[in-house]
């Protein structure tokens, strides 16, 4: 049997930054399984873990699916030391048409699930 590889895109490929995308990405997808086998699909946490790896696969995926549903995210707000973006809660709110008080709660439920979440002193605006 000939296997023929070529391209970035190719699993076999030994480009090693490819290698370590690949890496990278199999290690957050077995993240994501490891966390929905202990806490469940549906926890925040699983959750976030199978976002971030959707993410690594395709980037703007989730922006893209979500505008697919007639959802458009707000464009980030503040920004983390470490250059995580973030988004207000008011500004989310009004993206998926739900009340403030809402998006607020359900904030306190990551939170409580052990997510992190930054709050104002944490983050800073985006100039």
């Amino acid at each position: 049997m000939n296997i023929k590889t070529d391209g970035p895109n190719d699993p076999l490929s030994t480009d090693p930054s490819e290698l370590a995308k690949q890496l990278r990405l199999a290690a957050a997808f077995n993240e994501a399984v490891e966390l929905a086998e202990k806490l469940g699909d549906e926890h925040p946490e699983t959750m976030q873990a199978v976002l971030c790896a959707l993410e690594l696969a395709d980037p703007g995926c989730t922006r893209r699916k979500l505008a697919e549903c007639g959802i458009s995210l707000p464009e980030p707000t503040h920004v983390a030391d470490s250059g995580e973006r973030f988004y207000a809660t008011t500004a989310v709110a009004k993206a998926l048409n739900v009340p403030h008080e809402d998006v607020l709660q359900r904030v306190e439920e990551m939170k409580a699930s052990g997510l992190d979440v930054a709050f104002a002193d944490q983050v800073h605006r985006i100039q």
